[in-house]
């Protein structure tokens, strides 16, 4: 499989199809679907590589992504993002493109003739960086793309339990360390933290996925965005606990 890439400058995007936030994958081996439309999400510092799927046809293909940064206290801060697009056949043979925002939405495309039909996969690696940094990226395919459907392992949703949230893995966002920073959802509505610590949730409003955490004095509203973790609601770019494998 042959695809070119390149960067097509900043663009503003308020004219493109709308847009879907999915449960991307954060397993390699089960890559998340890409589905029709722009897909949505965010990434930061310290969080596992998404993963997404699609089947390219034999001919021409072309796929957008763009990227945003956040802003750090107000103040635009220079962000990178690395997208990784290969064979799912052939993880060792990667396409890498870095694209590079202060602020500003930045268009980057991969496109060019494709030998036969494969499945690929694209990486999304977080930033790195001493201090928070991150953003939100988009996903489009444009032309010569087939969405795989639902035979093709998809993103996690619901666990065993009935709620998304249970039988996840999450951590206080830039700790590495499950037993000071873990936190599990359990059935009964407890919280287990990994340093002994208890708490409790519920679910506030299933229709955007709100949850009230409380642990210890601190309440909090918090909403679940798959693949990255419970956000604050109002500022859903605030990552409190981070999705991990």
């Amino acid at each position: 499989m042959r695809l070119l890439s390149k960067t097509t400058g900043v663009i503003a995007l308020a004219n493109l199809a709308a847009s879907v936030s999915l449960a991307q994958s954060l397993d390699p081996a089960n890559p998340a679907p890409l589905k029709p439309g722009v897909n949505v999400s965010s990434i930061d510092v310290g969080m596992s590589p998404h993963y997404w799927t699609f089947i390219v046809e034999k001919g021409n293909a072309k796929i957008n992504l763009t990227f945003r940064a956040h802003s750090i206290l107000g103040a635009p801060f220079r962000t990178q993002l690395a997208f990784n697009l290969y064979d799912i056949q052939t993880p060792g043979k990667k396409i890498t493109n870095v694209i590079e925002s202060k602020g500003e939405e930045v268009l980057h495309t991969f496109s060019g003739p494709v030998e036969s039909r494969c499945q690929m996969v694209i990486e999304v690696v977080p930033p790195e960086s001493l201090v928070r940094a991150g953003g939100e990226y988009q996903v489009q395919a444009v032309t010569g793309i087939t969405f795989l459907g639902a035979g093709v392992p998809s993103a996690p949703g619901a666990g065993p339990g009935g709620d998304p949230i249970l039988n996840r893995h999450f951590r206080a966002l830039g700790c590495n360390n499950d037993v000071q920073c873990g936190i599990r959802f359990l059935p009964d509505g407890a919280i287990a933290l990994g340093n002994g610590g208890r708490g409790s949730w519920r679910l506030f409003d299933p229709a955007r996925s709100v949850y009230v955490i409380v642990i210890g004095n601190q309440r909090q509203s918090l909403k679940w965005k798959p693949g990255v973790g419970l956000v604050r609601v109002q500022e859903d770019g605030m990552v409190e606990y981070q999705e991990v494998r």
